[in-house]
């Protein structure tokens, strides 16, 4: 049986002591309802739900969401990373977040894409990994954003995580019992 995990990453470098890489992975095993759901959650006229973009009534809308689903996000933070290293960031949260998808037998991570070069580095990079034996089974595809409501979901996650790095208080509900997070340090 195919076990897809949902990924996103994102950049915060306001509000911090300094700048932070994320990636998250939504590890999800029922998504029929939720995508529906999920789009009667995005605003009239945008391509997709993006947390950045979204007012506070609808984030708070859209993470009560996430509470009542059976999704578990887990959520990799490289911390004081160089502003100019965003690519190195990535590399480390996959190498992290890759194997323990595979551990916890997840067949496949479906990440958002950034685009034909950018998606060709990561995917150079699982290859690297691959021939390491760091991951063995574990597969990487990119879809885009605005297509497959399952990718606004680690968006979500990311967006209350580092809204939560900065106002503890923040969706603390949602980060005690839904995310698995990591934090480590870029060097």
């Amino acid at each position: 049986m195919l076990r897809v995990a949902w990924g996103d990453e994102s950049m915060r470098t306001q509000g911090l002591d300094s700048p932070v890489y994320m990636m998250s992975a939504a590890i999800i095993t029922t998504d029929d309802d939720i995508r529906e759901s999920l789009r009667e959650l995005k605003p009239h006229g945008m391509r997709k739900l993006h947390w950045k973009d979204m007012r506070e009534e609808d984030k708070r809308s859209s993470i009560n969401l996430l509470l009542n689903t059976d999704a578990v996000h887990v959520i990799l933070v490289c911390e004081r990373m160089p502003t100019n290293k965003p690519e190195r960031a990535r590399r480390k949260c996959l190498e992290r977040l890759l194997p323990y998808l595979e551990q916890e037998g997840i067949n496949q991570l479906c990440l958002e894409s950034r685009g034909r070069a950018l998606d060709g580095k990561d995917i150079a990079y699982w290859h690297a990994l691959r021939n390491t034996s760091r991951i063995q089974h574990i597969r990487l595809q990119h879809c885009k954003g605005g297509e497959e409501p399952m990718l606004w979901i680690p968006d979500q996650a990311l967006g209350a995580f580092g809204d939560h790095l900065i106002d503890d208080s923040l969706f603390a509900q949602f980060i005690d019992e839904k995310v698995l997070s990591d934090i480590f340090p870029f060097d």
